[in-house]
Parts: structure tokens; sequence; C-alpha cells
């Protein structure tokens, strides 16, 4: 397994009140190399929290997470991730964005590499263009390129297009399935869409409202590479996305109001 995560959990101490709040508890969860994993959930049940714990970001109160067997005790270069805010550097442009996280070869061999990959998400001819001259899909393609270029064995992407519309939300689902299926890396993908999940994913992962675990893992029958049109008619696959409402729906009711 690519990742394994044993009985996490998560407490952070709410300073209003001097009480502890429980957002991960007994979280288990195996991922397998090249396996692109969505996790699926309501909101506050620590999706992103699990999300960060893998990355290094956080330290788990309890349990460990292994990535190709070993624990997890800090970021490391073997896992990139990719932000819902774009997290881009203003002041440099698309390709001083891109070079940053490069730190092999010489300035022309990194320059050359960060040029490929703003290629590969759609952006070339965008290389000396500021942040602020960038759309939100654009400054997101930004973004998913400076994480590839480094190439990462595992991409952890938390919530990457929800501040999109929807047409460049599915515009990027299309461009992600389409590096995915080129460059095969193992994917956790958090994200509140139903539908995103079932595009996207090889399994889904639904978690339980707080204190976050999971739920039910849900393999995904379709096979790739996969057309997002397609999927949108799709008998099945209108069967699973309601299915997993369903799923999902429980835990937001249980949690309360909102």
């Amino acid at each position: 397994m690519k990742i394994v995560a044993r009985d996490v959990s998560k407490a952070f101490r709410d300073p209003r009140r001097s009480v502890e709040v429980s957002a991960l508890e007994a979280m288990s969860l195996s991922v397998r190399d090249r396996e692109f994993v969505s996790i699926l959930g309501p909101s506050g049940c620590g999706k992103s929290t699990f999300l960060y714990i893998v990355a290094g970001f956080i330290q788990a109160s309890g349990g460990e997470v292994l990535v190709d067997g070993r624990p997890v005790t800090g970021p490391g270069r073997d896992r990139g991730i990719v932000f819902q805010e774009y997290a881009l550097f203003p002041w440099q442009t698309v390709l001083g964005n891109v070079m940053y996280g490069l730190r092999e070869g010489d300035a022309r061999e990194r320059e050359a590499r960060a040029r490929e990959f703003i290629t590969k998400v759609g952006l070339g001819g965008f290389e000396r263009h500021y942040p602020r001259e960038l759309s939100g899909g654009m400054k997101q393609r930004v973004a998913l390129a400076r994480t590839l270029a480094y190439d990462p064995d595992i991409l952890l992407m938390d919530e990457p297009f929800g501040a999109l519309d929807t047409q460049t939300r599915l515009l990027m689902q299309e461009e992600l399935l389409r590096i995915w299926e080129a460059n095969q890396k193992t994917i956790l993908f958090v994200t509140h869409s139903v539908d995103e999940a079932v595009v996207l994913s090889d399994r889904i992962v639904v978690m339980t409202a707080r204190p976050g675990t999971v739920k039910k893992s849900v393999e995904v029958p379709f096979g790739r590479p996969r057309v997002v049109e397609d999927l949108m008619h799709d008998v099945a696959a209108m069967d699973l996305r309601t299915d997993l409402w369903h799923l999902v729906k429980a835990e937001v009711l249980k949690g309360g109001p909102r």
C-alpha cells in the first residue's frame, strides 16, 4: 500500500471554551499505489485535517500514517499538495511560481522543466504573466503545474476546484483526468461534490460527521479513460451519485444545523 492510516485521531483545543474538540476518531484508510481516492463527507467532518496529517503539516493526536511503509513525521517531497486557494506568489510570474519548488539541475534545466509542465496544463504562452493577470482556473492550473513539476509520488488535493465556476470546474476535472492518466500518480482528493468524486475517482471514501471516521468505502465501477460529459448522463453513474448523496445526507443531518 502507498498510504496506510491506522486509527488516526486528532483533537484541537478550543481556546474560547478551554475544551478539546475531536476532529477525527479512529480514522483508518489504505490507498494503493497509483489509485485515485476521493474523500467525501459533510462540512467539518475532518476531511482536510486528515489530508494535512498525511501531508505532514499537522501531527495526529493518536494512531499513525505510513507512506511507503515509513511513518509520516513531517512534510516530504514524496507528497505534493494542491490547495483550494491557489497559494501563488503574486510577485512571481507563472514561470517563477512553477520553478519555485525545483531544486535539481542548473537554471536552464529547471526552466525547461517548468515550461514543460506549464504547457501540460494548457498555459503555454502565459509564462511571463503574473497571478493578478490570470483567471481563477488559470491560477489553479499554475498551482497544479508547480506541484507536478517536482514529481512527487503522491498528490494531495484539498478541494482544488471548489472556488471555480461550474464551467471552469468541469474543464479542470477533464484536465486532471488527462494528467492523471498520463502520469499515474497516487491521488488523495478531498471534495464536497458527489458529482466530482464519481467523475474522477477509482474509489470514494465517505466520512461520518465529526468526529470523522470512515463510514463506507465505495468502488467506482467505470473504466478509464473517462469523458466527463458521458458520465453526466450515464444511468449507472446517476445511481451511484444518488447512493452516495444518501450516505452523505445522513451524516449532514446527524451533524445538526449548519
